[in-house]
């Protein structure tokens, strides 16, 4: 799941587009999901620089996309 996301963020998809093709690899967006908000916001706000997003995510706590 978190390839698919990456690749939706590189393709910089609005979020219509983007919760498509998160349907289209078997994905979707978990409400219960901090990690899934996150990237949900960042779709939202058009926040596709994979560094911007992985300071969000470890600014809470969440794992993220480039290894440690």
């Amino acid at each position: 799941k978190m390839t698919v996301m990456a690749l939706g963020l590189a393709l910089g998809l609005k979020l219509d587009e983007y919760e498509n093709f998160l349907a289209s690899a078997g994905y979707a967006f978990m409400p219960s999901s901090k990690f899934d908000l996150i990237i949900k916001y960042c779709v939202i706000n058009e926040i596709y620089n994979l560094v911007e997003v992985d300071m969000i995510l470890d600014s809470h706590g969440e794992c993220c996309f480039a290894p440690d």
